[in-house]
């Protein structure tokens, strides 16, 4: 393919009689078993002074003529006297091409999206809202107010690429030079001059040249001098700039995309990965402990409750500590809360299930939001979660660069915004209760040698402490063995049972307990690969990967075992058995211990102990 400069009537209108470099490339191509993609129909690629033609040439074999196509973008960011051709080649016919071509997703435009029409919009559907309904009809009737708002006030279409330097103007010039284009085309078919607009074509192309560099120039100056003294952020700039943007691979599952590997990775979660280690038994056994647990502490916030309700109107104050903060965790979310969630909310997340995105509750109507906040309450105070939101759609990340297997994707679940925001309030309330209670700073509820998702706590101190720990073993002589673990499958093979009977064990109110078991039992999620989707499928066991309270509720699950290696690192502890430290991010813990030989190191005799305790709960990843 390319800019022949040769004239062919199989392939330009425009001439009658093939000149003489025509002939020989058509001749060429004839021999060759290659045909032409363009037909003498054909809008013309070429615009010079002797009128339009067609001089730019894209030949195929003939085996694959009925699955290519040729256009010619008369309308494309051109400042040449050629319009850029587009190639489409396809595994389909043709006809099947063009039927089946696949549509970009329409995007929302929140540049020319009118916020004000968007609030008065949901102001007049809340008053048609039956706050008698159930949480689920509620919820639904909420959700649907918010779409139909967004579609009343935001433009929404398809975009082809994004140019961040783009203008009004910019597009009103290329309009009117591809307009002025089309007009010479026309008269040059039927004979007319043109000369008149030829100049005109020319002025008009070199202002928007010229504009076009500007906005450029402007666009990237004002990018680079935005850019940090981050090397990482600087390399991927560098790599972007000299290989181009980094292109998607296709997510293929043991030799099946689309709806097919969709299906496949749905039914290889809930068969094989969101399941219990532990018997039947085992989780009727917990889930025993977690009643029994769960009413003591009930009946007492209830007595807390109680108390309160006979004292004087404010003299709630005149009540412990402790008692006041049990009345404030087990009451109704306040409007602070609400925004404190807001805030933390990312505007350019993923949407969930219902398809709205987060930017649609951060700029609703203060009447919306109180409607939220209503619902949130309700949905609190009655431990009844509303069924969308324990519906998840989970998108698939390969883990390699060359995944083709089950095993090499990481599902991550994305659940609907309104169910963030729940959740981002009762996680505020239970970090409360581990990490900001006046009585958690002394006797902290949580493992302190837990580094993973916690506030006050970070990577680089924690690797601070492994280092000083190991070096002060060495200044006195002694050698260090460090064993770094990594659970397998540590957030999809959680056994929810175990994991509420744990919870209870923490100060965290039964209030919260009970709504966090509500949010997590009964879950349902569909694999979602570029668009296709699998059928709806069951949860039983694991935390959803992605949700906000998992790391937090992971932390919880795994604090016995980081509790029994504490105890391994106490001085009354047998030598054999003993630990100098041990450290945790996450789903990954590494333990060490020194001696003066090899032989006496304590970590032969700790690992089986270990093991004891994974063997139980969790898989260590091999």
């Amino acid at each position: 393919m390319g800019d022949v400069n040769a004239h062919h009537p199989s392939w330009d209108s425009s001439f009658t009689s093939p000149d003489r470099r025509g002939d020989i490339i058509h001749q060429w191509l004839h021999d060759a078993g290659l045909r032409p993609l363009h037909n003498i129909h054909d809008a013309p690629s070429f615009l010079g002074p002797h009128g339009a033609s067609t001089v730019d040439l894209v030949a195929i074999s003939k085996s694959l003529l009925q699955q290519a196509a040729c256009l010619v973008l008369e309308s494309a960011l051109a400042n040449s006297d050629h319009s850029p051709l587009k190639t489409l080649l396809s595994t389909q016919p043709r006809f099947a091409f063009y039927q089946h071509t696949p549509r970009s997703r329409p995007s929302w435009n929140f540049k020319k999206a009118d916020w004000n029409k968007y609030q008065s919009f949901e102001d007049r559907a809340l008053l048609h809202v039956d706050w008698n309904q159930s949480v689920d009809h509620i919820n639904a009737a909420l959700s649907n107010i918010i779409l139909a708002a967004a579609k009343h006030s935001v433009p929404r279409g398809n975009i082809p690429s994004h140019k961040p330097y783009w203008s009004e103007e910019l597009n009103r010039l290329r309009l009117a030079k591809n307009r002025i284009r089309r007009v010479i085309h026309s008269r040059s078919r039927l004979g007319l001059p043109w000369d008149r607009l030829r100049q005109q074509l020319w002025s008009t192309s070199r202002e928007y040249a010229q504009r076009l560099r500007a906005a450029q120039r402007e666009q990237w100056e004002s990018f680079t001098g935005t850019l940090t003294f981050s090397y990482r952020t600087q390399w991927r700039v560098a790599k972007t700039l000299a290989f181009g943007p980094r292109q998607q691979r296709p997510i293929v599952i043991n030799g099946k995309q689309g709806e097919h590997a969709a299906n496949l990775y749905a039914k290889y979660l809930s068969g094989s990965i969101y399941k219990s280690r532990l018997s039947p038994r085992s989780r009727a056994t917990s889930w025993r402990m977690y009643r029994r647990c769960s009413s003591v502490r009930r009946v007492q916030c209830y007595q807390a409750h109680q108390a309160a309700r006979s004292l004087p109107t404010g003299s709630l104050s005149t009540l412990p500590l402790p008692q006041q903060a049990d009345i404030a965790q087990g009451s109704a979310f306040i409007p602070a809360e609400l925004t404190r969630a807001l805030d933390r909310l990312n505007p350019t997340a993923a949407p969930g299930p219902d398809n709205l995105l987060p930017r649609f509750f951060i700029l609703s109507s203060h009447n919306m939001l109180s409607a939220l906040l209503r619902l949130i309450n309700r949905s609190f105070l009655s431990i009844q979660v509303p069924s969308a939101w324990r519906y998840a759609r989970v998108i698939l990340l390969p883990k390699t660069p060359t995944a083709t297997d089950v095993a090499d994707y990481r599902p991550i679940s994305v659940t609907n915004v309104v169910a963030r925001i729940a959740e981002s309030m009762v996680l505020y309330r239970m970090e409360w209760e581990l990490e900001r209670r006046p009585s958690a700073i002394d006797t902290p509820p949580l493992n302190p040698h837990q580094h993973g998702f916690r506030s006050f706590r970070s990577s680089a101190e924690q690797l601070a402490y492994v280092h000083a720990s190991i070096r002060s073993q060495m200044a006195n002589g002694y050698i260090t063995g460090l064993l770094s673990l990594d659970w397998r499958k540590a957030y999809d093979t959680v056994t929810l049972q175990v994991l509420l009977q744990r919870l209870t064990t923490k100060p965290i109110h039964p209030l919260l307990c009970s709504w966090t078991g509500a949010f997590l039992r009964g879950r349902r999620f569909f694999v979602d690969i570029a668009g296709a989707r699998s059928s709806s499928v069951k949860q039983s066991q694991g935390l959803p990967q992605g949700c906000l309270m998992s790391p937090l509720l992971w932390a919880i699950y795994v604090d016995s075992l980081l509790d029994e290696l504490q105890r391994l690192c106490a001085t009354t502890t047998h030598p054999a058995y003993r630990l100098c430290g041990f450290a945790a991010y996450a789903d990954d813990v590494c333990l060490w211990a020194s001696a003066r030989t090899q032989e006496q190191l304590g970590l032969a005799g700790s690992t089986p102990r270990l093991f004891t305790d994974c063997a139980f709960n969790m898989a260590i990843a091999t």
